[in-house]
């Protein structure tokens, strides 16, 4: 799933140019939806090396090392090492996209709670199957204890959450570290993360009150910059030298999480006054729910 890494940039014209910001905008979509990993996407389109040299290449510490040796030619070097343009166009591609997507779906967590938590578990579930799948045979008691053992963490953590974790400043900086790697590994999405942990929806809130809620953004998103520097090359290297575990684990979390949407959908008629249970409304929640299975199918096989 995650080959040798790129060790060089790309020259690209304005067609690749163009067609690297669409990879961005795909990215974007598919991280604001619980389930669907942009890191996945990236390795799908073919962008994923180079993502992964390209944030190791712009990595501050090495800067700031040889600011503070003074050392100027290795400092112009690794300042010239960085891939600006790819991390320019495909970072505009996730924000713009991101910035539509999110408020699309706080309309829709507002107006159609139930609804969008269906989608929501089809998502997670069809993702935790895709990611069950890419695990070699051999060692079934091994991935089934570490499967076992991640669904019981998403099951508690998840219970917890739901009622006793609040917005308070280092859970948004632990939000942020957390999702920004789930962001980038392939398999896991980092809006699922903000779900599992309670903070999914306050975040897309925040996203969109700035001007009142910017001490939060600016907390989560210092969280996510300090991860991404600090160990994404670490969890890619994992990913490589204990794959088999790490997917298991991954796809425990997610099925264990599923107790997150499933309550919100089953405890609707008591958490929201206007929700009854009808033969309409439960054939829409299925509905929903076959749509975001699919969406992950066809995202998978193209």
């Amino acid at each position: 799933m995650v080959e040798g890494e790129t060790n060089k940039k790309k020259d690209r014209n304005l067609l690749d140019k163009v067609k690297l910001f669409i990879k961005g905008v795909l990215m974007g979509l598919a991280d604001v939806v619980p389930g669907v990993s942009g890191g996945t996407i990236a390795l799908i389109t073919g962008i994923y090396e180079e993502l992964i040299f390209s944030i190791n290449s712009a990595n501050p510490t090495k800067i700031i090392k040889n600011l503070i040796k003074r050392n100027k030619n290795q400092l112009i070097q690794s300042i010239k090492q960085i891939n600006y343009i790819f991390l320019i166009i495909l970072g505009l591609g996730v924000i713009t996209s991101f910035l539509v997507a999110s408020r699309f779906i706080l309309l829709l967590l507002d107006k159609f709670p139930v609804y969008t938590y269906s989608f929501f578990f089809g998502l997670i579930a069809a993702s935790a199957v895709k990611i069950y799948q890419r695990i070699e045979e051999g060692a079934f008691y091994k991935t089934l204890v570490t499967l076992t053992i991640g669904a019981i963490t998403g099951f508690v953590v998840t219970g917890i959450t739901s009622s006793h974790i609040t917005h308070t400043p280092p859970i948004i900086f632990l939000s942020g570290a957390l999702a920004i790697l789930a962001m980038i590994l392939p398999g896991i999405s980092g809006s699922f993360i903000l779900l599992a942990i309670g903070q999914y929806k306050y975040m897309l809130s925040v996203l969109h009150n700035i001007n009142t809620k910017y001490i939060d953004l600016i907390l989560f998103l210092t969280g996510a910059t300090i991860s991404l520097f600090t160990f994404t090359n670490i969890l890619s290297n994992i990913l490589k030298k204990y794959r088999k575990p790490t997917l298991a684990s991954l796809t425990g979390l997610m099925l264990g999480a599923l107790r997150l949407p499933a309550t919100k959908i089953l405890t609707a008629p008591q958490t929201t006054p206007t929700y009854n249970w009808t033969p309409q409304t439960t054939t829409i929640t299925i509905i929903a729910l076959t749509i975001g299975i699919i969406t992950v199918t066809i995202i998978e096989q193209n």
